[in-house]
């Protein structure tokens, strides 16, 4: 069956056809979006046919230059906006093409949006191997982009780099926060990297109402530590979990509980609170509402507090039975070890539950707990996305010193 669907989140449209039979003399195929007002408008193209070139990374449409696969997306849809798309073959030759009418496709409505039910989801645009972000940033001396000016741009809130890469997943982080204070109650978070200036910024503004525990990324807490400070001397409610060498506090959720103290919603996701994290990696930010996951972080929350770093027993094995309480179908909380080999039985425990991740070589990370299995099936949403950890290593180090000084520099009160 000859077929085109489309597929939104918040910020991008998947598209992909299908057609039962081969068109004769079909070279590719012009993509036609229509909006809600019923203006219709061929998408961009940025590559032709071979031998072709575009030097000034200057774009044509799609029916110049049609697509000559069958799938596109769409990076220039308004978020909000509801959209029908036309695919139209095109035939003949490179200079001199005819659209197949008869054999036009068109999809069903699609809104980009981060609503999902319950759920709101959120990503970044952030890859740093795209063509277009070596004709924003100029070359460095490997070839690809500069990472010193990559890094000086996206560290900096509202550079229009920043804003493109970042997508809206700043929305999705803060929105918690947002909420409680605009409607009262707590946030109780759990980070593990934070060196993103904007996002401390607001950590330090939700003094009042933030109980925040903070990791560690090392023995010497190096990346933390600016941070670290600011939110001390700021008067922000913050424990500081210091694990050893062989654990790692590998959090990034945060809860709301409501001006009556009950739990409400939670963020999870796969986004560190970093300026990488936030712009140059493939992430994603998911809040979920719901009272009874909201319960079952909060007692998560809670023994981590209480624990402090050590790593006691009743903590790895609280976090390893099952939460099946209110209905959440078995919710598992992943052990800290760095050293699977150290502890079989906890890993053959998670991996039966379905929410172990491992990253990089025979290394478990203490991942945000993820959303129960009943509810990821019933919404569609896949859980435990590895984060892509790996980053350029002159992003890491490259201009530590600047990077501490913002952070030091952060405003100390709301």
């Amino acid at each position: 069956m000859n077929k085109a669907i489309a597929i939104a989140n918040n910020d991008t449209v998947f598209l992909s056809w299908v057609y039962d039979e081969k068109i004769a003399n079909c070279l590719g195929f012009a993509v036609y979006r229509t909006d809600s007002v019923g203006q219709r408008t061929p998408l961009p193209a940025w590559v032709g046919f071979k031998g072709g070139s575009s030097p000034n990374w200057v774009h044509k449409d799609t029916s110049v230059w049609p697509v000559q696969k069958f799938n596109w997306r769409d990076f220039t849809a308004k978020r909000g906006e509801t959209y029908t798309y036309d695919i139209v073959p095109m035939t003949g030759t490179p200079d001199k093409l005819q659209p197949d009418i008869s054999k036009r496709l068109t999809t069903d409505h699609v809104t980009l949006t981060p609503k999902r039910g319950s759920f709101s989801v959120y990503f970044t645009n952030g890859i740093l191997a795209t063509q277009a972000l070596t004709h924003i940033v100029s070359q460095g001396k490997s070839g690809g982009p500069n990472p010193t000016i990559l890094h000086n741009r996206i560290d900096q809130p509202g550079d229009p780099l920043r804003v493109m890469l970042a997508g809206q997943v700043l929305e999705g982080m803060t929105m918690l926060l947002d909420r409680a204070a605009n409607e009262g109650g707590d946030c109780y978070a759990a980070l593990y990297e934070l060196d993103d200036t904007e996002l401390l910024q607001r950590l330090v503004q939700a003094k009042g109402y933030l109980h925040l525990i903070l990791g560690n990324t090392g023995v010497d807490d190096t990346e933390n530590k600016p941070a670290r400070q600011t939110l001390h001397s700021a008067g922000v409610e913050i424990t500081d979990r210091m694990v050893g060498k062989n654990h790692i506090a590998h959090n990034k959720f945060c809860l709301y509980v409501d001006g009556a103290g009950k739990p409400r919603a939670v963020l999870t996701g796969s986004t560190n609170w970093t300026s990488t994290g936030v712009c140059t990696q493939s992430n994603n930010a998911v809040v979920v509402e719901s009272d009874d996951l909201a319960a079952a972080y909060f007692d998560y929350w809670k023994r981590l507090k209480a624990d402090n770093g050590a790593q006691r027993q009743p903590l790895r094995k609280a976090d390893m039975t099952p939460d099946r309480r209110r209905g959440n179908n078995g919710l598992v909380f992943a052990q800290h070890d760095t050293d699977l080999k150290a502890r079989p039985q906890s890993a053959n425990a998670a991996r039966h539950e379905g929410r172990f991740r491992r990253d990089g070589a025979g290394e478990a990370r203490d991942h945000i707990p993820c959303l129960p299995a009943g509810i990821a099936q019933h919404r569609g949403v896949r859980c435990g996305l590895r984060e892509r950890e790996a980053r350029p290593p002159d992003l890491r180090s490259r201009n530590r010193p600047e990077r501490e000084r913002r952070l030091q520099n952060a405003p100390n009160s709301p």
